[in-house]
Formats: structure tokens, sequence, C-alpha cells
């Protein structure tokens, strides 16, 4: 197919596509979803830097999407599960044609030039971790488990096979997370409960206890995500890239400036105490490591100054009207608490000043004392599909266990295998961040670097990494990291020779 006809049959992809979004909101689900499947294989085939670009940017808003097509539109069953799957049949129809570009380039006498990193290693561990998994536990629990595993692995191979451009990604990024920060912040001061309880509320459960807090006035922001968390973690991510395209590009600092506000009040009001702390200490380190690598820095640091120090400024009015000022007292006082009580044996005196210590501080600790000892049990692990918070959408089954933890999340599904490649992710993102930053990748660098800090803090507390577009996002930018501007097919035929074979 040539590249003008392959054009086409992405066009009446697109085309398609929209059209059956169009029938999906109709009476006409299962015809809509169906064609909206197939009309995102036809771009991920014949336009496969589109179907990557699709799945790289709509993935976040994703998870709203289809609570608002089932809600709205009754979209259930088969439909719902259907119309659901488009974003692993963009990135298969994705993978399909980079590994069929890369197999006729190489027929035609063309070599990839590959240099293998650390993150690639860990990406074939985690394949051969879940393919394990599997085999010692093989149903749909398990399967669905390594389906959410898997599919940062898989934009993770497509972007290694053929990286975009690292400014523009994090561009489209930050401007996309400007609209969710925005839609997060009305979400979260006007839509009330009724919101939650439409759009995510459980059989049993009108109001997740992910969306309140104690001493809390209103529900935390979830914006087009499914928690308060996940929100959390994700703009951790989009403010270092902002600050990380600040710092290397402050010429266009004025929308910058405004996009890294915006994201920073959309954070505060998630009230996610594990991602606060974390996007601190990731843009700290940005920041130490940064100083040579602006062209600007005064500049920089005006424009830095402009978006964090009014952010703070609502965030901690906001804080105070809300109750948030006094979750985080109790916060520290839970942890006093307990801390006293584990060095005495005894339980502590309660807190002064009339603060309670906060049920969720104490459960995420005592969820991290029991997988600990589960781990210790279990040193195989208990199978995958064990541990998490989805239900299988085949047999609505859910995992036995919901772990506080990733790492121990992924000890206690793969035993201390999974347990030593989960800490051992942070430290190979951070090492490809400094190469990177070496090597004069500086955006890419600049931004990995932040977010391995962050994802070693987060996931210590939470288990969002288990989320694939959550795990995406430091996946993405590691790949964007180790990729040279020279990866791909090379235009000279290789020599004859059987060494010509070899991979560098």
């Amino acid at each position: 197919m040539n590249e003008r006809t392959a054009r086409r049959v992405g066009l009446a992809g697109g085309a398609i596509s929209i059209a059956g979004l169009v029938l999906l909101l109709s009476p006409l689900h299962l015809a809509g979803a169906i064609l909206v499947v197939l009309g995102v294989a036809a771009i991920g085939l014949t336009m496969p830097d589109v179907g990557l670009w699709l799945v790289l940017l709509l993935f976040a808003v994703h998870p709203l999407v289809s609570k608002v097509v089932q809600v709205n539109f009754g979209v259930t069953g088969a439909a719902l599960l259907l119309f659901s799957a488009w974003k692993e049949v963009a990135l298969a129809a994705v993978l399909i044609a980079r590994l069929g570009a890369l197999a006729l380039a190489y027929r035609a006498g063309q070599r990839w030039r590959f240099r293998p990193a650390p993150m690639d290693v860990l990406a074939v561990a985690l394949i051969l971790l879940v393919a394990l998994g599997v085999a010692m536990r093989p149903d749909s629990l398990a399967v669905n488990t390594a389906r959410l595993l898997l599919f940062p692995i898989g934009v993770y191979i497509a972007l290694r096979l053929s990286p975009v451009d690292p400014g523009k990604y994090l561009k489209l990024a930050v401007a996309i997370a400007v609209g969710i920060s925005a839609y997060a912040v009305i979400q979260s001061s006007f839509f009330g409960f009724s919101f939650v309880t439409s759009y995510w509320g459980q059989p049993g459960l009108s109001i997740p206890y992910t969306f309140v807090a104690q001493y809390l006035q209103g529900p935390r922001a979830s914006g087009t995500f499914a928690s308060p968390n996940e929100l959390g973690f994700a703009l951790t991510a989009f403010a270092l890239m902002a600050v990380s395209l600040l710092i290397v590009k402050p010429a266009q600092g004025r929308w910058l400036a405004v996009a890294l506000f915006a994201i920073l009040v959309a954070l505060a009001l998630t009230f996610s105490r594990s991602a606060i702390v974390a996007t601190a200490v990731g843009v700290v380190v940005v920041l130490i490591a940064a100083r040579r690598f602006s062209p600007s820095p005064r500049q920089t640091a005006r424009y830095l100054a402009l978006a964090i120090v009014p952010a703070l400024l609502l965030s901690g009015v906001v804080y105070e009207v809300r109750g948030g000022t006094t979750l985080i007292q109790s916060t520290i006082a839970s942890l006093i608490s307990s801390s006293s009580s584990t060095d005495t044996g005894a339980p502590s005196t309660p807190p002064p000043g009339g603060i309670v210590i906060d049920p969720s501080t104490l459960g995420h600790l005592d969820s991290l004392s029991a997988a600990w000892s589960v781990v210790q049990a279990n040193p195989a692990g208990l199978g995958l599909g064990t541990v998490g918070s989805r239900a299988d959408p085949l047999t609505s089954q859910r995992p036995q266990y919901i772990i506080e933890s990733w790492y121990l999340t992924m000890g206690v599904s793969l035993g201390w295998l999974g347990l030593a490649w989960a800490v051992l992710l942070p430290f190979a993102m951070l090492f490809s961040a400094l190469v990177a930053l070496r090597r004069g990748r500086s955006l890419a660098g600049l931004s990995l670097l932040g977010l391995a800090i962050a994802l070693a803090i987060v996931s210590f507390l939470l288990p969002t990494m288990m989320e694939p577009q959550m795990a995406m996002l430091p996946w993405s930018l590691a790949a964007l990291a180790v990729s040279s501007s020279a990866a791909g097919p090379t235009s000279e035929p290789a020599p004859a020779s059987a060494a010509s074979t070899a991979v560098t």
C-alpha cells in the first residue's frame, strides 16, 4: 500500500470512528462501538503516528468518557466493552504497523540501529514476569491484570520503534492537562457529591471512600480520571513536564506559567497528600539539576515564581475553607501517634488541640504492614489477579485484596521477583534520565528525572501505577529519554556479511 492510499484509508478510518461515536450515542450502541473499533484499527494500521498520538493524548480522558456513555446514554454490556477496547485496538494496530514496516525495511536491506538500554531490559523482564504469572494462575482475573500491566509496555515499545518529538509531546500533554485541571476544579468545587454518586458510585457504596477525607468539605477532585489519587499522579507528571518546558524553553513561559498554575491548583484540590509531596520533591530535584539547561535562568525563575506563588496562595485559602489544613494536621498527628505506638508497644496519647486521628492514614499503614506479611509468607506471590481494585470486565469478579502500595501489590501478586522489579523501576528511570541529560536530551531527561523521584514516593503509599493510564506516563517519558533521534531503519544497505545482522 503506497503512502497516498494509506492516508486515504486512515482518513476513512477517522470518518468511520466519528460515525461510530454518533451511533454509540444513539440506540444503536453495539453498531456504533463496532465502527469505533474498526475506525481506530484502520487509523493505527495505515497512519501509526496518528494512532499513537490518539493513545498518548486521549487515554487521559477515557475513564470519564466511558462513564458518560454508560450513565448518560445507556451504553452497557458488549457495546461498552467494545468501546472501552478502542485504546488496546489502536495500540495493537500501531505495533503491527511498526513491526511490519521494520520487517519490510529489513527485507530491503536496511537495518534498525538499536542501542539497548536498561529500560529495555526491565520492559522484557515485566513481560516475562506477567507471562509466568498468567501461566501459574490462568484465569480471567489474571489475564485482565496482565492486560493492565502490559499496556504501558506496549506504548513504550511503540515509542522505541519510532519516537515522537519530545517537545511536541510535552506541549500537547500540558495543554490537555490544562483542560483536565480546569474541569477538575469545577468538579470538586461546584458539582458536589451528586456527580460522584452518578458516575463513580458502586453497588453498596454510592460515594467511594477515595472521594472523601476526614474534616474535608466536599468531594476531592478526580477530573477525567476514576479517582482523586489517579488525577493526583497524572497532574504530578504534567506539572513536571510544564516545569521542564519552562526550563528549556523560557521564551514560551507565559502560557506555560498559566498552565503550571492551573495544574498546581487542581493538584491541591485532589487532596492527594502523597502526590503533593511527590510533586514538591520532584520539582525541587528538577530545579537543582536544571541550572545548566536553561538558556535564561532568570527568565525561567520569574515564570516559575509567577506560576507557583499564586498557586500556593490560592491553594492555601481553599485548604483553610474546605478543611484541608485540618486534614494535614490530622495526618501528621496520625503518623506521630503510629510511630509512638510502634516504638513503645502501647497506644500513644491523643493528639492535642482536638485533632482526631485520621483513619485513612492508619488504614494505609495497616495495609502496608499486612501486605508485607503476605509477601514474606508467599515468596512466589499469590498470583496475578489476586490484588487490585478493578473488576474483570468479562466476569465482573474482583480481586481478593486491595493493597495501598504499588510495590507491595507487585510483591503479593508476583512474589519477591515482582517486588524487586517494582523497586528497581524508579532507579532505572532515574539512571535513564541522567544518561539522557548527559546526551543532550534535556526535555525528556528533566521530565523523567522528576517523575522517577515522584514515582518512587507515590508508589510506596498508593497502587496507582497498576492503572495503565498512570503507568504509561513514566514509561512514555522513559522511551523518549532513551531513544536517540537517529533511531529507526538506516538508509544504507547492510553489508552481506553475517556480522552485519548483529544489533548495535
